[in-house]
């Protein structure tokens, strides 16, 4: 069995879009239309959400550009995957600007100012339940960034799609069954539905939501519309901050006020190869993406012709199994010494 020129699929395979800088037209994105494939002629907004797809579509088609769509869709994904995005995270973006320069953004969660190397010695299960695991989230400061830099639309007309998903509700997906299943419905007691907290929105009637029903999070768009009337500072200060604080706290956290005022998001310097003529840009530690590009370096060594399948996707296990086991050797460049000089030797040619 033959394949045909992988090489192009494989930088697909690997590398996450880039964010571009750009005015759209309104003229450029057909109707809005709730189907899963849609076409344009000069902007193209992807997420796992229907819902969230149409926000950033409807941005670009009002006159915003990625960055309006990258904030807008992401505020979105928060309200429709609770149990992997949302305000409490934080992220990367690679941001390509109107002139072709890049940037790379950190807002990735801190650890709070008391966390110590020893905090989960005889305590395993505190990095993953309880306060102690709760870290300085980025995401809302991170993009009010972008925005504030790259984006055109006004905060508060980029934030509007996302309030209105989660206040008048939106599918359970197949993928929230899934969770849903997984964090409780093998164990005696469910959170999830014994929980009032929780089963104000997962089980607002006593039993657990299902396929196809429609899930409201009116107290999540309360939280959207206090950030988007008064901006990050509206929730890294304020009542939202002290809110959160205590409720930490009274979980054995050690995050404070302060710890939530000093966050800052950081711009990181940009990783570049050249692979097989082609300029590649990726995001430098502390996130993974010299791990991308070294696999790439590694695949540049081999014919980029068709080759037997089962030889190509050797090489490439191969490639890939390299590049993870260099990982090891990265870290927050902050705090770890090396690393910059590590990423160096891992991209060299």
């Amino acid at each position: 069995m033959k394949s045909e020129h992988w090489t192009p699929h494989l930088v697909r395979l690997l590398l996450a879009t880039s964010l571009h800088h750009a005015a759209t037209t309104a003229r450029a994105i057909p109707e809005a239309v709730f189907q899963p494939d849609a076409r344009g002629s000069h902007g193209a907004v992807a997420s796992e959400a229907i819902e969230c797809s149409a926000i950033g579509r409807d941005l670009l088609a009002r006159g915003g550009n990625a960055a309006d769509a990258l904030v807008g869709t992401t505020f979105c994904v928060g309200v429709v995957g609770m149990y992997h995005s949302g305000i409490g995270g934080g992220g990367f973006a690679l941001i390509r600007d109107a002139d072709g320069g890049y940037e790379a953004v950190d807002f990735r969660e801190t650890a709070p100012a008391a966390a110590h190397e020893d905090m989960y010695r005889g305590n395993v299960n505190g990095s993953v339940l309880g306060g102690l695991a709760v870290a300085v989230p980025g995401e809302v400061r991170g993009l009010e960034y972008i925005h504030d830099k790259y984006g055109a639309l006004p905060w508060k007309q980029v934030m509007r799609g996302a309030i209105h998903v989660a206040r008048d509700g939106f599918r359970v997906s197949s993928d929230m069954v899934r969770y849903m299943d997984r964090a409780g419905g093998h164990r005696e007691h469910n959170f999830l539905v014994d929980d009032p907290s929780f089963a104000e929105d997962f089980a607002p009637n006593g039993t657990l939501l299902g396929l196809g029903d429609v899930m409201t999070r009116k107290r999540y768009a309360d939280t959207l519309q206090t950030i988007a009337d008064g901006g990050a500072d509206a929730f890294y200060t304020g009542a939202l901050a002290e809110a959160m604080v205590e409720t930490i706290r009274q979980a054995n956290g050690t995050m404070t006020l302060a710890d939530l005022a000093n966050y800052t998001v950081v711009s990181r310097p940009v990783k570049a190869v050249t692979y097989r003529g082609l300029r590649l840009h990726t995001v430098g530690a502390p996130a993974s993406g010299a791990v991308t590009l070294s696999i790439l370096k590694t695949m540049e060594q081999f014919e980029a012709g068709a080759v037997d399948a089962g030889l190509a996707a050797h090489r490439f296990t191969e490639a890939m199994r390299f590049g993870y086991g260099a990982r090891v050797a990265l870290g927050d460049p902050d705090y770890v010494a090396g690393v910059r000089a590590f990423e160096g030797r891992m991209l060299s040619d």
